[in-house]
């Protein structure tokens, strides 16, 4: 039964049957094929390396860029009694190579890796001993130039399948287009092409695009109509996060925001009651929503213009997973084409301005040419701005191309936590014990349980350390501010928040660069700004606009707003209209207070074709019926 993949879908997860295409996919690993699988969010890409995982020998290695869905998985994972573990930038030392023995040693079944920890030589060394199962990229697209979040260190993965070219890879990824899945297939180095895609047509779709200045008055309709169930407004911005969640609250809506601003703690509540249906409606930031497969959710408003067309994607496929009807609706207006044109140029800011940044950087926390790497401190964006009187946006752009480029990693803090290194040698810190005992039980303690801490900054807990030595937390602490002030460790508190790491030593200004690809990408970015603004304004089917940038064709959809507004059952709307005014004369607004306020465009066209063919009258705003001869 082990080497029947249903049986293992049964037993750890429960379910009694594949979705589509998992199977298929399942079985070419299990063939030892290089595979890319295409699938669309929600479509069950985890159990397409999961379930062939349990029933192969060795440990599959994940790689993916999502720090903390690699937690969700592994933490999912453990709870079903499966060996996994991940490895992140908070590790330093001892815990990562107790986890990389653990995986030498097939003590393990999932390691979840950063495509970063590549460059890692301790990483390389372990790996060439492992027995890998098989090697899993997932977000694949990441590889490729071509795709809608290149990421540099992708480009190293193909040393992995150099030292274990017996395992097969298995990239994943929602989206891309032809070109990029051909750049997948060959920077992985796939032994032949094989790509197992589902299709990207959404039959119980309704793709909308509106031209409206009154954006909350459709969000509170969608609310409505869709009482009880679910649904996700996408903004570009904390601030307007915030602020519509805001209106929307104070208009009776129960609705949260949820953006990388908040605690973590707060966010994960947020986010709780959503999946829950405590709350029906968040308004997020992009980042909102992966990983997650929540059924009910009927429709995704973007308020602003997506990125590119793959974003775009994704981001509605987070509605409609069970397979009812679902809207995907775009709100726009003049003022909001304004700013998207400058949003490149905010994005992709000059290599000189970048470099502006990254010598701030290194200022600010006091760092000479030649060293910085794994150091790790607390970090403010307001104090950083503040300091060096920046623009926050180009700041925020700037690092994230720095950290696009390996130089720096952010974490996220959920709570306060303490670091400390010992900075003396064992004959210093014997003639300190020596006349300070009362310390003794406190280093001793650290020592044994942080034995890392002797060369490296060590993430400690208070509270176990209290434990062990019988002393309160907060005695714990003032004993390890002392011992800083003595010189004899470094120890360094981090609140709740943002956390930088130094991946690399300073360099000076002539060995700065960013990589080769930056201007392309910003090319390809302007690229993508056509493509959503061509969207916007074409009067082709939404849906088959979207399947034709990802290499499929279909006929017209007859569910967008521009295919309900071509189509014959324009009728419905003119009968509408007639009905309408048989009582007398009525202004539009009364009439498009009465009908669906998503198809307001089309009710105003209908209205206008009407006239022209004098079946109607227009006097003064008022309409009316053409009086019959």
């Amino acid at each position: 039964m082990q080497n029947d993949p249903l049986y293992i879908l049964k037993k750890y997860w429960g379910y009694e049957s594949f979705r589509p295409f998992q199977q298929e996919i399942i079985q070419s690993v299990l063939s030892g094929n290089d595979t890319l699988a295409l699938m669309a969010t929600g479509g069950g890409k985890s159990i397409c390396y999961q379930v062939p995982a349990m029933m192969k020998a060795g440990v599959c290695i994940v790689i993916s860029p999502l720090i903390s869905l690699m937690k969700d998985q592994v933490d999912d994972l453990a709870r079903k009694g499966l060996q996994a573990q991940t490895i992140n930038y908070s590790m330093f030392g001892t815990k990562i190579e107790a986890i990389l023995n653990a995986a030498v040693h097939q003590r393990l079944k999932f390691l979840f890796i950063a495509p970063e920890r590549i460059r890692s030589r301790t990483f390389i060394e372990a790996f060439k001993q492992m027995k890998v199962s098989m090697l899993v990229v997932d977000e694949a697209h990441c590889i490729s130039l071509w795709g809608h979040d290149f990421r540099p260190s992708y480009l190293q993965i193909k040393k992995l399948r150099d030292l274990q070219p017996d395992a097969p890879i298995l990239a994943l990824t929602a989206t891309a287009t032809e070109k990029v899945k051909e750049e997948i297939q060959s920077l992985l180095a796939f032994r032949r092409k094989n790509v197992i895609q589902a299709s990207f047509l959404r039959e119980n779709f309704r793709y909308i695009v509106c031209r409206e200045r009154n954006k909350t008055n459709k969000i509170a309709y969608l609310y409505n109509k869709f009482k009880g169930c679910s649904g996700i407004i996408y903004v570009r911005s904390r601030a307007k996060a915030e602020n519509l969640a805001k209106e929307l609250t104070e208009r009776g809506l129960n609705a949260v925001s949820y953006h990388a601003g908040l605690p973590l703690y707060e966010r994960n509540a947020r986010q709780n009651l959503w999946k829950e249906g405590k709350i029906p409606l968040v308004v997020a930031t992009t980042a909102f929503g992966m990983g997650i497969d929540k059924a009910d959710v009927r429709y995704v408003v973007h308020t602003d213009v997506p990125e590119n067309m793959e974003a775009y994607f994704q981001e509605t496929g987070r509605a409609g997973r069970d397979g009812k009807e679902a809207y995907a609706v775009l709100m726009y207006e003049k003022e909001d084409l304004q700013s998207l044109y400058g949003r490149i140029e905010s994005q992709y800011p000059e290599t000189a301005l970048v470099e502006k940044v990254y010598t701030a950087l290194y200022n600010f926390y006091k760092l000479p040419f030649g060293s910085g790497k794994a150091s790790i401190f607390s970090f403010n964006i307001r104090n950083f701005v503040h300091k060096y009187a920046f623009d926050p946006v180009f700041v925020f752009n700037a690092l994230r191309i720095l950290e696009l480029n390996g130089f720096i990693a952010f974490n996220e803090l959920e709570k306060a936590e303490l670091w400390a290194v010992i900075t003396v040698d064992k004959y210093d810190l014997l003639d300190f014990i020596a006349l300070n005992p009362q310390y003794n039980p406190l280093i001793e303690c650290l020592l044994r349980n942080y034995p890392a801490i002797r060369t490296e900054l060590t993430r400690i807990n208070p509270i176990e350390i209290s434990k062990k030595i019988y002393e309160k937390p907060s005695r714990v602490v003032k004993d390890l501010q002392q011992l800083h002030t003595y010189g004899i460790m470094d120890v360094r508190s981090f609140e709740s928040g943002q956390q930088i790491v130094f991946l690399e030593d300073r360099l000076p200004s002539s060995h700065f660069a960013v990589m080769q690809e930056y201007s392309q990408l910003r090319k390809l970015a302007k690229k993508d700004e056509e493509i959503m603004l061509s969207y916007l304004e074409s009067f082709k089917c939404r849906q088959q606009q979207i399947l034709k940038h990802f290499g499929e064709k279909i006929s017209n959809c007859g569910r967008c707003d521009v295919c309900v507004r071509n189509r014959e059952t324009n009728r419905e709307v003119r009968k509408f209209i007639l009905d309408f005014l048989r009582s007398g004369s009525q202004p539009f607004s009364a009439l498009a207070a009465n009908f669906d306020p998503l198809r307001e465009n089309e009710l105003m066209d209908v209205v206008i074709d009407m006239a022209d063919e004098r079946i109607i009258e227009t006097d003064r705003l008022m309409l009316s019926l053409k009086p019959k001869k």
